[in-house]
C-alpha cells in the first residue's frame, strides 16, 4: 500500500466515524433500539425516549407531552411503573410525569400486589399524596379478618411496618370478646407490636369484673411476657373476689407470681370471708335451734290445751234444767 493510499482509507474511515457520532448525537431517538423485553409498547418506548430528550434539553413541556402519550396509552400496571423507571435519570423536570403514570395506575390497580407496587415506586419518587391514597385503598378493600391478617403479614414481609400497623389496627377494631382480645395480642406479638399487644390485654383486663377470668386471662398472657401487665390484672382481681374459691385462686396465682402484697391481701380477705361465713353458720344453726325450742313450746302448749279441754265435765242436762 503506498502512502497516498492509506492516508485517503484513514481519512475514509475518520469521517465514517465522525458520522457515527454526529448522527448519534442528533438524532439520539433513532440511537436507541426498542427493548423487547420492557411491558411497554414500541410506542410508548418510542414517546419516552423523546421525553427524556426533552427533558434533557429543559423543555419541560414538549417533555411532559410526550410521555402524556405513553401513559394515555398504559393498560397495566406494569407500564405505568415502567414508564416512572424510564423517567430515573431525568431529574426533577419529570416529577408531573411520574405523578400522573403512579394516578394512572390507582385507577388500573386491582390486586395486593399491584398496589404494593405503586406504594414503593411512589415512596422512591416521595410522593406521599399518592402513597397515602394507596394505602387508604388497600386497606379499604381489606374487609375481613382473614384478608385483613393476610395483608398485615406480607406488608411485613415487604418491610412495610407501618401497613402492617394500620391492618391490624383495622383488625382490631373486629375483634370483640376478651378471647378474642387475647388472640389479637399473641397475633400482633409475634409480628413484634407491642403497642398494639398491650392495648389489647388492657382491653381485655378492663371489659372484666370477674376475679376467676381475670386469673384465667393472667394465665393466656404469660408466654406474651408483660409482667407489669400481670400485675395489675392481680390487682384487680384482688378487689373484684367475690367467694372463698376466688380468692384462693387469686391467692395461688399471686404466690406463683411472687406478688407478695397482693399474697398477703388475699389472704387476709380470705380469713375474712371465712370468719363471716363461720358466723352466718354460727348464726344460722342459733337461729335453727331458737326456732326448735319454739316449735317445742307452741306444740307443748297446743297439747296443755287440748288435755284442759277434755278433763273439764259437760253441763248437766234433762229435767228441769
Amino acid at each position: 500500500m503506498n502512502k497516498n493510499t492509506y492516508y485517503q482509507d484513514r481519512t475514509l474511515i475518520t469521517a465514517i466515524v465522525s458520522f457515527l457520532l454526529l448522527a448519534n448525537t442528533a438524532y439520539p431517538l433513532y440511537a436507541s433500539s426498542s427493548n423487547d423485553n420492557s411491558p411497554l409498547t414500541k410506542p410508548q418506548q418510542s414517546a419516552a425516549r423523546k421525553g427524556n430528550s426533552y427533558a434533557k434539553s429543559n423543555k419541560a413541556d414538549k417533555a411532559q407531552g410526550a410521555y402524556q402519550t405513553a401513559i394515555d396509552q398504559a393498560v397495566s400496571v406494569d407500564q405505568c411503573i415502567a414508564l416512572v423507571k424510564s423517567t430515573e435519570n431525568s431529574g426533577s423536570i419529570l416529577i408531573p410525569a411520574r405523578r400522573n403514570c403512579l394516578n394512572k395506575a390507582l385507577h388500573i390497580a386491582k390486586t395486593q400486589d399491584e398496589y404494593f407496587q405503586i406504594i414503593s415506586c411512589a415512596r422512591q419518587c416521595q410522593l406521599y399524596e399518592i402513597t397515602k391514597e394507596a394505602v387508604d385503598s388497600l386497606i379499604t378493600k381489606a374487609e375481613s379478618k382473614e384478608d385483613l391478617l393476610q395483608l398485615a403479614h406480607k406488608a411485613q414481609s415487604m418491610t412495610m411496618n407501618d401497613i402492617a400497623h394500620i391492618a391490624m389496627d383495622k383488625l382490631y377494631t373486629q375483634e370483640n370478646s376478651t378471647e378474642d382480645k387475647i388472640d389479637f395480642a399473641k397475633q400482633a406479638k409475634l409480628m413484634a407490636m407491642e403497642d398494639l399487644t398491650r392495648k389489647a390485654i388492657k382491653d381485655a383486663m378492663d371489659q372484666e369484673n370477674n376475679a376467676h377470668v381475670l386469673c384465667r386471662l393472667i394465665a393466656a398472657i404469660e408466654p406474651l411476657e408483660q409482667p407489669d401487665l400481670d400485675r395489675k390484672i392481680l390487682r384487680r382481681a384482688v378487689y373484684q373476689i367475690r367467694n372463698v374459691n376466688e380468692c384462693k385462686e387469686v391467692y395461688d396465682m399471686a404466690k406463683r407470681l411472687g406478688q407478695a402484697d397482693i399474697v398477703e391481701l388475699a389472704g387476709y380477705k380470705g380469713r375474712k370471708m371465712l370468719l363471716i361465713e363461720q358466723a352466718k353458720a354460727e348464726q344460722g344453726a342459733l337461729n335453727e335451734q331458737q326456732e326448735e325450742e319454739e316449735a317445742r313450746k307452741a306444740a307443748a302448749e297446743q297439747q296443755a290445751n287440748q288435755n284442759t279441754k277434755s278433763a273439764t265435765p259437760p253441763p248437766p242436762s234433762g229435767p228441769g234444767f
